[in-house]
């Protein structure tokens, strides 16, 4: 499976969770570019999705890469990042 498949995975799930968690309806469907503060979840919410990625991925996000989360494609850099990291660590 290549890199932009999988990136294409994560996004697929990712867009699922925000959707199914967020509480305003959006105009459009979500897209990389989609800024998360539009979205209407609370950092409450935002870190309940985290950690189902951190989990379903085996992955840990540290407070620093979640601070600079802004659009839902930095999301899924974060957590595409943190597949790699792990991934080499147990090669």
């Amino acid at each position: 499976m290549s890199e932009q498949d999988i990136n294409g995975r994560i996004l697929d799930r990712i867009c699922n969770l925000l959707n199914s968690a967020r509480e305003m309806p959006l105009d459009a469907d979500l897209k990389a570019d989609t800024e998360l503060a539009a979205l209407g979840l609370d950092s409450l919410r935002l870190i309940e999705i985290v950690y189902e990625l951190e989990t379903e991925y085996n992955v840990d996000a540290d407070e620093a890469a979640l601070a600079q989360l802004r659009t839902v494609d930095d999301l899924v850099q974060m957590v595409c990042q943190k597949c790699q990291d792990s991934h080499h660590v147990r090669e």
